[in-house]
């Protein structure tokens, strides 16, 4: 990293999103960047939330700072190591041939709704696929340690490419 790229006292750069927790729940909405005039939907902030370091910050009716939350990191690399031997070499949707190394890693139970950062929460999923999951196109659900994934009824009876 360059020694001039700008930073957050002393933070990387960073990105504040402001939203209320109904948008969260509900993932519809809108919520803001702060400094950028225009809004952002909920399906921008979701794909925000899941694959970056979040602090919460909740803020009182008057906007005063009611709590702060310490910074949660996403998965490592031996939890990525423990989903490759889990899942295979490869995005855990089937027969997709992206790497597992290129992949991200997504919270099965969402990370902003008190998913865990564990590897009995987490799944590889190649950019293209990970989006689809985050727009409930697929759904992921965790039985005894292992991931299943689900497709829509219009989408497994043809095949599809990307």
């Amino acid at each position: 990293r360059s020694t001039d790229t700008p930073t957050v006292s002393g933070a990387s750069p960073t990105v504040i999103v402001r939203v209320d927790a109904d948008v969260l729940e509900t993932h519809t909405g809108t919520g803001e960047i702060v400094g950028i005039p225009d809004p952002i939907p909920s399906s921008a902030i979701k794909q925000l939330l899941c694959d970056s370091s979040t602090i919460p910050v909740y803020l009182k009716p008057d906007g005063g700072i009611a709590a702060i939350g310490t910074e949660k990191r996403t998965f490592n690399r031996t939890q990525r190591a423990g989903m490759i031997a889990r899942d295979g070499p490869t995005c855990a949707l089937p027969n997709c041939h992206i790497p597992a190394t290129a992949c991200e890693a997504h919270h099965i139970e969402e990370y902003h709704n008190g998913g865990p950062t564990h590897v009995d929460n987490g799944i590889l999923l190649c950019w293209f696929h990970h989006h689809m999951v985050d727009t409930n196109i697929f759904t992921i659900t965790m039985s005894n340690g292992t991931p299943t994934i689900t497709a829509p009824d219009w989408l497994t009876h043809r095949p599809y490419f990307h």
